[in-house]
């Protein structure tokens, strides 16, 4: 699903009418405002006959001077789904003059505004259950949101309104049902509200300790996907900050499966399709669950986590293979990712040509006559998977080749990925002269856009990997690479009297920086510190700290807000949760704690106490969402490591993972925070076979009367099938879900019939495991517990609830 796109259509029903003829307001300037704008995302609109403004205080008080909605999009620059619906129904005349009689449409690029983002994606997710971009969501002129969705096509299709339908409803409501859809806004602002509220401690006096790690490990364990690897099902997401936990409470604890989940996460995410095994670097998510089909545009943070949590697995494993991985993906960025003064630009797009995947895609034919003769023991090693012509995470069936009817794509092109039969063997290692060559012949095709501007946050996250990098394998040029950067960061982002700023672009910077862009940057100069121990970098992040407390901290409760407090803005967030990147609040922790160890100032320590303090209740209740911060804590609780061991000698099962800067980190598609729900009461019953090698398993489920779970596929978009993974103490080999049939149902919210559970159902999975792994004369029924987690979402006749997950586990009793 590209860009995590999902839409759910329960809020038209709130205020469901019938549809009305548009109304000819004439075609849009030549150029709106958008072209005076440096973020190519809000640039690559400019020419539509969309009347966009951008997030300013012309355009909200327009809103309220008219009596008019605004129309909100959110989107950025490498988002396939954006590029989409800016050809189809943003360039449209018809739709563009309905857009601009009777809304202000307003366009954000969540990059340059991630506090705007945060706060309607927040509205999104409340509204529909789901999230993503471009996220559309409609607005009181006093900024309440009264209802969302993420990519509308020009058109009605089976089971998703088209944008005009939506405009048409809109406009309706607000025109003869104001007072409801005022009255729906203001409930949805409190919600928001009282979801920021929630995430805090009343007083903020919570005592941290050893349980709140010893709930994360649990967390993990009944999250991780034994068969596939990751956490959670299709689509998967790389789960940095999740892998460097479990690589880290391994090294504490001893216990072995942490250490399996994370080597085996990294092991299929770098020999699946995830990873450019041609050009280097991850792709943002991979669609299906083998991990061979990714959605392809590629991302700065992501390319700097996952060198990190590489490089930390090497450390801990001795596996160069990992150190390969991680010095590739160094390499791509400097490569392809870094302008000439040193900096990084923020990502790659997915698309070439409006053909998501092009750049990327071989057909076996090509790579015969690129490589000749040594093509036999390339695709030996390497096979290709075929595109799917619907994305895997909508459950359909459908399967095609994407690649069929395309211009300039041959047919049976697929991605590359890594066969099982290649063995253990490192994904590239012994083919770089062919690499080489398939990168010669593929840097001949016209190249996907980089997205060039600068983002501090981004940055520090990239100064981060490639001093830790130095650090790790003792190359005095990876220091130097993020000394430029960092001296790059402190000339053209700093200024003495208004701090820093967020974005460098087109030689100007622009915005001020939010709480995650002092934070990250604090990070990355103190790992360039540890790593060079030249002082500057340490008194650099002191100052920024300094600044960030001072323009950040709460003084009542105690945390970091997202941003500073402005005028124009629906309310003032914090930056706590986990999401496709660690929290600003997370990193800021590890940041406190490693400033305090360096400078021997305790009042660095002190406050990151406070956080602690503020957040332990949440850490506890839900894990899975403050995985940064409580790598901070194991840090406060326990101490931090005695650093790496560098050179080629580095690695061996007590080698330190630890290092100075923010911990690496980002789980797209984790839990949202919004799902759970009482409408499900689910239980796992297991039975060991005898010394067979099998767990027979059995999920219970019984479903609240008047409510339905969607069944185990949907052709519906944005709602979100039932699903059942697996992890178990002891190594699982295979685990064969079976999904009872389904009943389908009309519901209002759906055009078209949905397949659903209702009342009590039974789910049956026999699971395989490796008995060559059991000690000798063990038995299944020795082996401790066996987790699984159920991913649902409850629907009845009106409306769907967001998705949820239930942890399930059960010991292996004889």
């Amino acid at each position: 699903m590209p860009c995590s796109a999902r839409f759910f259509l329960a809020a038209l029903v709130l205020i469901a009418g019938t549809a009305v003829p548009g109304c000819d307001a004439g075609p849009g300037p030549p150029s709106n405002r958008l072209s005076g704008e440096t973020s190519l995302y809000l640039r690559a609109h400019a020419r539509n006959p969309v009347n966009w403004h951008p997030w300013d205080a012309e355009a909200i008080e327009r809103a309220r001077g008219e009596g008019k909605p605004i129309f909100l999009s959110v989107g950025y620059a490498t988002c396939y789904w954006c590029h989409v619906m800016e050809r189809e129904v943003f360039s449209d005349p018809d739709i563009a003059a309905v857009m601009n009689a009777h809304f202000v449409n307003i366009k954000v690029d969540r990059e340059e505004r991630p506090d705007i983002d945060e706060i309607y994606m927040t509205a999104t997710q409340l509204i529909t259950g789901g999230g993503g971009w471009p996220n559309s969501v409609f607005l009181t002129p006093d900024l309440k949101p009264f209802f969302a969705g993420t990519y509308f096509p020009p058109e009605d299709l089976p089971g998703r309104p088209g944008f005009p339908r939506v405009l048409n409803l809109m406009r309706d409501a607000w025109e003869n049902r104001r007072d409801d859809l005022v009255e729906q806004a203001g409930r949805v602002a409190e919600a928001i509200r009282s979801f920021q509220r929630d995430q805090v401690a009343a007083d903020g006096t919570a005592e941290p300790d050893d349980a709140i790690l010893s709930g994360a490990r649990s967390h993990l364990k009944t999250r991780y996907d034994a068969i596939n690897g990751g956490f959670g099902p299709a689509p998967k997401f790389p789960a940095p900050l999740r892998i460097e936990l479990a690589l880290k409470e391994y090294e504490r604890t001893g216990d072995g499966s942490l250490l399996s989940m994370a080597t085996h996460t990294l092991d299929v995410m770098m020999r699946g399709g995830l990873y450019d095994h041609v050009g280097g670097g991850f792709h943002r998510y991979a669609t299906d669950s083998a991990w061979r089909i990714p959605h392809f545009e590629k991302m700065l943070y992501n390319q700097a986590d996952l060198a990190r949590v590489y490089l930390m697995a090497f450390v801990m494993t001795g596996d160069a293979a990992y150190r390969a991985v991680a010095e590739d993906v160094l390499a791509f960025v400097q490569r392809e990712m870094q302008s000439v003064d040193g900096a990084f630009h923020t990502s790659v797009d997915s698309e070439t040509d409006a053909v998501e995947g092009r750049y990327y895609l071989w057909s076996e034919a090509e790579i015969r006559e690129t490589l000749g003769a040594d093509a036999d023991v390339f695709l030996g090693r390497y096979g290709l998977a075929p595109m799917p012509g619907v994305a895997a995470a909508t459950g359909s069936a459908a399967v095609e080749d994407a690649s069929e009817g395309v211009a300039d794509v041959p047919a049976g092109s697929g991605v590359l990925y890594v066969r099982e039969e290649a063995g253990s063997t490192g994904p590239f290692a012994g083919l770089e002269a062919m690499r080489e060559a398939l990168r010669s012949a593929r840097s001949k095709r016209k190249r996907p856009v980089v997205d060039p501007k600068v983002i501090a946050a981004w940055n520090g996250q990239m100064i981060d990997a490639f001093a830790y990098a130095g650090l790790v394998t003792g190359d005095g040029r990876y220091i130097e690479t993020a000394a430029r950067a960092a001296d790059f960061m402190l000339d053209r982002l700093w200024d003495d009297e208004l701090g820093l700023y967020r974005i460098y672009s087109d030689g100007a910077v622009r915005r001020r920086a939010f709480q995650e862009d002092y934070a990250r940057l604090i990070g990355g100069l103190l790992s360039l510190y540890e790593a060079s121990a030249d002082s500057r970098w340490l008194a650099a992040a002191e100052t920024l700290t300094n600044r960030m407390n001072e323009r950040f901290w709460d003084l009542d409760t105690g945390g970091y807000y997202f941003g500073e407090s402005e005028e124009y803005q629906l309310l003032r967030t914090r930056n706590a949760f986990d999401g496709a990147r660690a929290s600003g609040n997370g990193v800021a922790a590890r940041a406190l704690l490693s400033l305090a160890r360096h400078t021997g100032d305790t009042r660095y320590r002190a406050r990151a106490a406070r956080l602690f303090g503020v957040y332990a209740a949440s850490m506890m209740e839900v894990p899975g969402r403050f995985t940064s911060m409580i790598l901070a804590l194991q840090v406060y609780l326990l101490g931090e490591g005695d650093g790496v061991r560098t050179g080629d000698g580095a690695g061996g099962p007590n080698a330190a993972v630890g290092g100075a800067g923010g911990p690496s980190g980002g789980v797209d598609g984790a839990e949202s925070g919004f799902g759970g729900n009482a409408k499900v009461e689910a239980c796992l019953n297991a039975v060991p076979g005898p010394r067979d090698g099998v767990i027979d398993a059995t999920v219970s489920i019984r479903i609240e009367e008047g409510w339905h779970i969607i069944g185990d596929r949907t052709n519906v978009q944005g709602l979100v099938p039932t699903a059942l993974t697996f992890n178990a103490d002891l190594p699982i080999r295979t685990a064969a879900v079976a999904y009872p049939p389904a009943d389908t149902l009309r519901f209002g919210f759906s055009d078209v019939p949905v397949e659903v559970y209702q009342g009590e159902i039974r789910l049956t999975a026999r699971i395989e495991v490796d008995s060559r792994q059991l000690a000798e004369g063990g038995s299944l029924a020795e082996g401790g517990r066996l987790y699984a987690t159920l991913y649902y979402q409850a629907c009845n006749d009106a409306v769907c609830l967001a998705p949820a997950e239930k942890a399930l586990s059960v010991p292996l009793d004889p």
